[in-house]
C-alpha cells in the first residue's frame, strides 16, 4: 500500500506537470500555426511578385522585337536614300558633264570665228554658264536632300 499511497501523492503533481506541459505545447503549437500563416503569406506576395515580374519581363521582350523590327525598317530605307542620294549625285555630274561639253563647244566655234566680239559674248557667257552650273549644282544637291527626306516617293521620273 505504501505503493500506492506514494503513487496518490504523485499524482496532483503529475497532473501539473501534464497540465503545465499541455500549456507549453498549446503555445508551441499557436506559434507554430502564426509562423506558418505568415509563412503562407510571404510565399503568397512573392508568388504574386514573380508573376508581375515575369509579366514585365514578356512585355520588355515584345517591345525589344518591336523595337528590333523598327530598326531594320530604318535601316532598309536609310540604304534607299543613300542609293537614291546616290543617283542624284550621278545625275548631277551627268548635268555638269553636259554643260562642259557645252561651253567647250561654245568656246570652239567662238575660236573658229576668231570675232572679238565673240571672245567678248564668250567670256561674258562663260560666266553666265559657270554661274548657271552652280545653281545647277546647288539644285541637284538640294533635289537629292529632298528626294531622301521624302524616301521612296522622291524618287523622281525614271531617266
Amino acid at each position: 500500500m505504501s505503493e500506492c499511497k506514494r503513487i496518490v501523492c504523485k499524482a496532483p503533481r503529475v497532473i501539473i506537470d501534464v497540465k503545465n506541459t499541455s500549456k507549453v505545447v498549446t503555445g508551441s503549437s499557436l506559434t507554430i500555426s502564426e509562423a506558418a500563416q505568415t509563412l503562407s503569406q510571404v510565399t503568397t506576395e512573392q508568388a504574386t511578385n514573380v508573376e508581375e515580374m515575369a509579366s514585365s519581363i514578356e512585355e520588355m521582350s515584345s517591345t525589344t522585337e518591336e523595337i528590333s523590327s523598327s530598326m531594320r525598317g530604318m535601316s532598309a530605307s536609310m540604304e534607299e536614300m543613300s542609293s537614291m542620294i546616290s543617283q542624284n549625285a550621278q545625275n548631277a555630274k551627268k548635268t555638269m558633264r553636259s554643260h562642259r561639253s557645252r561651253r567647250i563647244r561654245r568656246q570652239r566655234e567662238a575660236r573658229r570665228w576668231g570675232d572679238c566680239r565673240s571672245d567678248a559674248a564668250d567670256t561674258a557667257e562663260n560666266k553666265s554658264y559657270r554661274r548657271d552650273s552652280l545653281k545647277t549644282d546647288l539644285l541637284a544637291l538640294n533635289a537629292a536632300i529632298e528626294a531622301a527626306r521624302a524616301g521612296m516617293y522622291g524618287k523622281g521620273l525614271p531617266w
